[in-house]
């Protein structure tokens, strides 16, 4: 509940209107979830084997989502383009034991250095449940974590993607739409460079 789904929308509208063509690769998580997966947490305590086959699958799906849009955004040769994931492989390491995730990624044929730095920019949207706690909702049917557990996920998650060279983080030190503002200019930032 950080807006990333809001906030895909606004930058597709902006980004478009700039005249550099947008591509949005759907997050693995929720497809997977949502298609048949509903009991994840159920499995993340219960379960660890089925959890983790299903983590696999989602950093799997992630992969063949994003080179399918790699290889769409090369069909349009002359224009500015731009490809948007709503999650990355690191992610799955907010989920799961350090240990799992490096058998995950070994598993899946994945070099650490590629799930960390194969993105040109990291822009880590801090959930509502930290500093704009009144507007956290489990509206996304993917969604089950308490305020405090989603406080939790968002600091590991954040810890997941340490290290890369052009990790952003957007707060909620102001109001939502301000926040998609300073998303906004910091991809700009980026896209210029």
């Amino acid at each position: 509940c950080s807006g990333k789904t809001t906030a895909e929308a606004y930058l597709s509208e902006k980004l478009q209107y700039k005249g550099i063509r947008v591509f949005l690769v759907p997050e693995s998580a929720t497809m997977i979830i949502t298609g048949g997966v509903h009991d994840i947490v159920r499995l993340a305590r219960k379960d660890r084997p089925k959890y983790l086959h299903a983590e696999k699958q989602m950093v799997l799906l992630h992969m063949d989502l994003r080179r399918r849009f790699n290889e769409l955004a090369k069909g349009f040769p002359g224009e500015k383009r731009v490809i948007i994931c709503d999650r990355g492989v690191m992610d799955a390491a907010a989920y799961m034991t350090e240990e799992e995730f490096k058998a995950l990624l070994e598993d899946c044929r994945i070099p650490f250095s590629e799930a960390l730095d194969s993105y040109d920019a990291i822009f880590h949207l801090v959930t509502a449940a930290k500093g704009a706690e009144r507007f956290y909702t489990r509206e996304n049917p993917a969604r089950f974590e308490s305020v405090e557990e989603a406080r939790a996920a968002d600091e590991r998650t954040l810890a997941a993607w340490i290290g890369h060279a052009h990790l952003k983080i957007i707060d909620n030190s102001t109001g939502f739409e301000q926040k998609m503002k300073r998303l906004l200019a910091a991809v700009c930032r980026v896209l210029e460079r």
